[in-house]
């Protein structure tokens, strides 16, 4: 698998044509960090971050910024958490444990 960029979201759908049902997962992981049944949320969450490496990396060119750093401090702890599974077989506790 090959996936590689800036933009979170063009990132994510490449993704998950490749693992749909990990993407899933995942997806309705931000669901329940967020404790909506809105089935739109991630994805508007991930469209308002999508450029967030880009806007960030220039901030100091701009006036004002803000993003979502619920959505991913949520998104990161899911990815930890599905990328620690599959690569090692075990819960992020699990793995941290064994350091």
């Amino acid at each position: 698998m090959d996936i590689k960029g800036h933009e979170l979201k063009l990132l994510w759908e490449k993704f998950k044509k490749e693992d749909y049902e990990t993407a899933m997962y995942v997806e309705k992981g931000i669901c329940e960090w967020f404790r909506t049944g809105d089935e739109n949320l991630f994805d508007r969450l991930i469209n308002e971050a999508s450029n967030a490496f880009e806007y960030w990396r220039y901030i100091y060119e701009k006036q004002e910024g803000t993003i979502n750093m619920n959505f991913l401090l949520g998104f990161r702890y899911r990815l930890r958490e599905v990328c620690c599974n599959k690569l090692f077989g075990e819960t992020w506790n699990e793995y941290k444990s064994m350091e």
